[in-house]
């Protein structure tokens, strides 16, 4: 019986290291592995053969002034943005970069592409990323959260009447998509997603077979060390279901040569709710480089959007 109790304990405490490695390994940001260089992530291998565009474009956004903002989340956290201002009675768009990246490369030629149109822009560090405090990522369950706050932000400071624009790029476009079955200020009027995937779960196991683990059974101890060092549910919500209930016009764009977050995750977010999106496919472009690939066509699309949607 002590022997069996001794097993028992042995067991339970490599179970829970198991746990805590994994939430480690796939959702914990440590704030050393952040840096205030704006140029840090340029090493990125997913910017293979854009690094001059996109140092091009952090370099044309720091020519902009910009105002350093610090609003507080849901759960107290507190979240980092910089604001650049448009025109007085333009639009603001809130935007967000993905999963452990960075909001200077993923996110300058967005926003330049915002302020060139006179659309003000709040580019915005994500949770446990650049400024923002945490240290736990969580694949937009905890973020679509923060998506509203910073919503309600601009609501509050520019007035219920200002229309606000939701943009985002990988785990960001799928921040900003399951945030639509919040309840979103009325000034909220369009939502562009740029590559995103279509579940937490879907994108995990994709990589987990990538890395050649078996998806079905690894899958569960990755859930377990969201649930219990994470304190959230993978399955709380999803761009695919949270859309199917959206009001809010949804733009999706996604590169045809996306090997990371497959066309496919932009189709089935798509079929979800066709009454309300549209889907621009990029040929060519892989994971976050639809705006580099495209960039005129994507400026067109997007602008045009735009413009249908805040009339």
């Amino acid at each position: 019986m002590r022997l069996f109790t001794v097993f028992a304990a042995v067991a339970a405490v490599a179970m829970i290291l198991a746990l805590y490695c994994v939430y480690r390994k796939v959702f914990y940001n440590s704030r050393k592995n952040r840096s205030s260089d704006p140029y840090a992530a340029l090493s990125s291998p997913y910017l293979e053969g854009m690094r001059d565009v996109v140092r091009q474009q952090i370099d044309d956004l720091s020519m902009y002034p910009c105002e350093e903002i610090r609003i507080k989340a849901k759960d107290g956290k507190m979240l980092y943005g910089r604001y650049y201002k448009g025109e007085d009675t333009a639009p603001v768009c809130i935007l967000f970069h993905g999963y452990k990246g960075s909001s200077h490369t993923e996110l300058s030629g967005a926003a330049l592409m915002m302020l060139s149109h006179g659309i003000g822009a709040v580019v915005v560090d994500q949770r446990a990323h650049g400024n923002s405090c945490g240290v736990t990522v969580s694949f937009g369950i905890k973020e679509r959260f923060d998506c509203l706050r910073w919503a309600d932000y601009v609501k509050e400071r520019f007035g219920e009447d200002r229309k606000i624009i939701l943009y985002g790029i990988s785990m960001g476009a799928a921040t900003v998509l399951m945030s639509t079955e919040l309840e979103l200020p009325r000034g909220v009027c369009a939502v562009i997603a740029d590559c995103p995937y279509s579940e937490p779960s879907a994108i995990i196991k994709r990589v987990l077979k990538n890395r050649g683990l078996p998806p079905k059974a690894v899958y569960p101890t990755v859930y377990l060390s969201a649930l219990v060092f994470g304190r959230f549910d993978l399955s709380a919500a999803s761009p695919r279901l949270a859309v199917k209930n959206a009001k809010v016009p949804i733009l999706l764009i996604h590169g045809d040569a996306d090997d990371f977050v497959p066309h496919s995750m932009s189709e089935d977010i798509y079929n979800g709710n066709t009454l309300i999106s549209r889907l621009f496919t990029v040929g060519g472009a892989k994971h976050g480089a639809s705006f580099a690939v495209g960039q005129e066509r994507y400026v067109r699309e997007v602008l045009s959007f735009i413009d249908e949607k805040t009339r």
